[in-house]
């Protein structure tokens, strides 16, 4: 079997049915170009004509020429986000909630999924820390845009004590990286009182508005905490008060930001 990414369903009635493409099918490459992931797939059959090649259940490799209109989806639904898998969480956040999820649940829910692949396909938010270079330079050489960063807190020794992962702290030179390529990035702040609150969370808002339009979004989120904590550090939740204090400041940034942007900016979560 050569290395591509395996299709998992055909759409009735699309391109790739037309081409007698079967769940089980193997792309192996667009218009020459290897396909080792979602985007890769993405991007090269996103014009309107393109050679797939694809090797059948029986190892026979079939070219196919593709001709679609603009906006016509070719029709298949892959297995993985990639031939090597998915990108993996690399902190030890002193709030992560997987690490809080009851036992018996679904396998997908125990994920340490960290992929900045899924961050664009699936909303998914990511921390940054898990980038190589490469990983980058990919993100800007093909405009990976919008993706969804959580950043907790703009104070590297903060945010690195937050995500339990030195490199966590080098989100700032990251998000002005990704700002400056001109990639549209949602944020969010889950806010743990003793850490990120206060002045912290103040600076940590500021900072970010001050990258908009590429910022286009700021959520804060009080921490979630279960009853799942057995050796986990000992967190407490935002009390009435410090939520009616939060929002207070929130009302009054979102007046400064409309002023400003046209727009609200940050977000609280209804929790608060």
């Amino acid at each position: 079997m050569r290395k591509g990414l395996i299709v998992s369903i055909v759409l009735e009635h699309s391109i790739a049915a037309e081409m007698d493409i079967e769940a089980g099918d193997i792309v192996l490459a667009v218009n020459g170009c290897p396909v080792n992931d979602i985007l890769d797939l993405q991007y090269h059959t996103a014009d309107n004509e393109f050679t797939l090649l694809i090797e059948k259940q029986n190892q026979e490799v079939w070219e196919l020429k593709i001709e679609k209109e603009p906006g016509e989806f070719l029709g298949i639904e892959i297995d993985a986000i990639g031939t090597e898998g998915l990108k993996k969480c690399a902190n030890n956040c002193i709030f992560c909630f997987i690490s809080q999820l009851p036992p018996g649940m679904r396998d997908s829910l125990y994920d340490w999924d960290d992929d900045y692949r899924l961050s664009l396909t699936q909303g998914s938010y990511i921390t940054l820390t898990n980038l190589r270079p490469q990983d980058i330079e990919r993100i800007k050489t093909l405009h990976i845009s919008p993706l969804y960063i959580s950043v907790h807190a703009c104070d590297s020794a903060v945010r690195a004590q937050l995500m339990g992962n030195p490199k966590a702290g080098n989100l700032p030179e990251q998000i002005r990286m990704l700002a400056e390529a001109r990639i549209t990035l949602h944020t969010q702040i889950v806010l743990v009182p003793g850490y990120n609150d206060g002045k912290v969370l103040e600076e940590t808002v500021q900072e970010l508005a001050q990258l908009y339009p590429a910022v286009q979004s700021i959520g804060v989120v009080p921490v979630g905490l279960t009853k799942f904590r057995a050796g986990l550090p000992k967190l407490r939740t935002v009390s009435p008060k410090e939520a009616a204090q939060i929002l207070d400041l929130g009302i009054a940034w979102q007046k400064s930001f409309r002023t400003r942007t046209g727009r609200n900016l940050v977000y609280f979560s209804d929790e608060f």
